[in-house]
């Protein structure tokens, strides 16, 4: 068996059957595990889709009966028991808020992979507004574990490839009372990071800069300046350490901050050339009138190529357009 299907689900019927239905031809089996605290139809959706299906309650993932029925979850814990139960060689991870589209054969992209020694297939994730992620983690060899209670990952040591496809993330069908409940375990997760943070647990230190910055709270600035800090420049972490400054640099532009921003702006590219930096510092340009200069810097947007965990669709294709916008309109000295 080459592909198995890894899913935990929780009050999401019409999700679940989304996620599933939009891979079940391109994998050979599917495995879901649900939340105990979940609703009826989630589980008959469950029992109606998969090959496999698991409940997990409190005891499973590590948690005491206090935690469970505060609604806390240790989302590594749940995954990997899907992992171990599965039967196929590598595993393709959805949620219930995603689905899979315009992609290449599975089964082939696997065996690509598998003869150039590749530990991995990327894909990039549409997660609304423009944004588009390159995620690393969704189809591995079954071997890899999932770490981390609240922000899980799945380290994939070695070479990784890359599979034509999108991953959408959309929460559209869910219920208004489950948005709420998950923006409430969210927030209450995020909360949970702090003091791992403050010991300097490096995945949380991270996770809660980018969450206090995406909250438009200065706080993700200080927790960014101390993530930098502790990791060396143009380390294993230095396209975190860039996310991190880029997304400073944004903090301070939106407060009309220029100078700040220019500064966070260039830091981040102390960790090498960077498609946001190198265009946030156009739109800075172009901010002061100084066209040539801006012009300069979205010209080294345009020489990068799109790979990276975090590059923006957006900043795809302001690049291009302004670049070109001030090609046509700007007479340089002869």
């Amino acid at each position: 068996m080459l592909i198995s299907l890894c899913m935990i689900a929780r009050s999401d019927p019409a999700g679940l059957e989304r996620a599933v239905s939009s891979v079940r031809d391109h994998v050979d089996e599917v495995v879901i595990g649900v939340d105990d605290r979940s609703d009826t139809a989630t589980h008959i959706t469950a029992v109606a889709l998969a090959d496999q299906v698991y409940l997990f309650h409190a005891r499973d993932l590590g948690l005491t009966t206090e935690e469970w029925a505060a609604d806390k979850m240790h989302f590594a814990n749940a995954r990997n028991i899907g992992r171990e139960r599965a039967k196929g060689e590598w595993i393709l991870t959805l949620d219930t808020d995603e689905y899979l589209t315009d992609y290449e054969d599975l089964r082939a992209a696997v065996r690509r992979a598998q003869a150039a020694g590749q530990t991995a297939l990327s894909v990039d994730l549409d997660v609304g507004e423009g944004h588009v992620q390159n995620c690393a983690q969704r189809l591995t060899p079954r071997s890899y574990q999932w770490d981390g209670a609240t922000h899980n990952q799945l380290i994939t040591p070695g070479p990784v490839g890359k599979l034509a496809g999108l991953i959408i993330h959309r929460t559209d069908l869910r219920s208004h009372e489950e948005r709420e409940r998950r923006e409430a375990q969210r927030n209450a997760g995020v909360a949970d990071l702090a003091p791992e943070a403050a010991k300097g647990e490096i995945a949380s230190l991270f996770h809660l800069a980018k969450h206090r910055l995406a909250q438009e709270d200065e706080a993700g600035v200080t927790l960014t300046e101390d993530f930098r800090l502790r990791m060396p420049v143009r380390g294993d972490h230095r396209e975190e350490r860039t996310f991190l400054a880029v997304g400073c640099a944004l903090f301070y532009y939106r407060r009309r901050d220029f100078a700040r921003a220019e500064l966070w702006a260039t830091r981040a590219l102390l960790d090498g050339p960077d498609m946001e930096a190198f265009c946030m510092l156009g739109v800075l340009c172009e901010q002061a009138e100084d066209f040539l200069t801006a012009l300069a810097w979205y010209e080294c947007a345009c020489v990068l190529p799109d790979a990276g965990a975090f590059k923006m669709q957006d900043v795809r294709k302001i690049r291009f357009e302004r670049r070109d916008y001030l090609r046509a309109n700007l007479r340089r000295p002869s």
